[in-house]
């Protein structure tokens, strides 16, 4: 089997957030792939087209498995990678990236209903892509995967605003929850001070942060 050139993948999300959110969507996009002479993969000639997800944590490197719907140890070879089914990559003509797909973290589930996605805390879990590309021409295969995509550490909607409600139980939910802070960020998202009301006790708390 041949094999294929293909760039690194590009990675971007609604600005001005530094890293993307969890809630919003982050587009691929992939220059021209290319055989070992140089010309170019054309769509008629794909037999798969897409990104791979790895995730980095405590527990090391792993790979999204989509069929098994899991996290799982990376192949160790091409051939194994090649038999896992990537985030598809879509073709726009006339495009200086003619590749394109979506990741969507929000709302995604393991077969045991985890989340897929979480918010990064110290720095990890951490996302990154590869591009994998499998095409067949004058009856031969040729594929080839990518280098690594900058890496994506998501944060909630509410980490990149300045007014913000969190509760003890969870960011997003006040249900049973025993303490809430309103806190208010300085223009570089670090918190200036927060009013926090506490259920046990009954005590409130007024604080101004440097």
């Amino acid at each position: 089997m041949g094999t294929l050139s293909v760039p690194i993948p590009t990675v971007a999300w609604p600005a001005p957030s530094p890293e993307p959110e969890l809630e919003s969507p982050v587009q691929l996009g992939l220059t021209d792939v290319t055989y070992p002479d140089g010309s170019t993969v054309v769509p008629d000639q794909v037999l798969k087209m897409g990104a791979f997800v790895y995730r980095l944590s405590g527990a090391g490197e792993e790979i999204w498995n989509e069929a098994d719907q899991e996290w799982q140890a990376v192949p160790a070879d091409m051939s194994s990678l090649a038999s896992l089914s990537p985030l598809p990559l879509t073709f726009k003509a006339n495009d200086p990236r003619p590749w394109q797909g979506v990741l969507v973290a929000a709302g995604q589930k393991d077969k045991l209903g985890a989340d897929r996605y979480t918010k990064a805390v110290g720095g990890l879990p951490r996302y990154r892509l590869r591009a994998f590309a499998k095409a067949q021409r004058d009856g031969a295969e040729h594929a080839g995967l990518s280098g690594v995509s900058p890496e994506l550490a998501f944060l909630r909607s509410a980490d990149a605003q300045r007014f913000v409600v969190v509760f003890d139980t969870d960011d997003t939910t006040p249900r049973d929850c025993t303490r809430a802070r309103v806190q208010l960020k300085d223009p570089n998202l670090v918190v200036a001070g927060y009013l926090e009301i506490r259920a046990s006790g009954r005590e409130v708390e007024v604080a101004s942060c440097d």
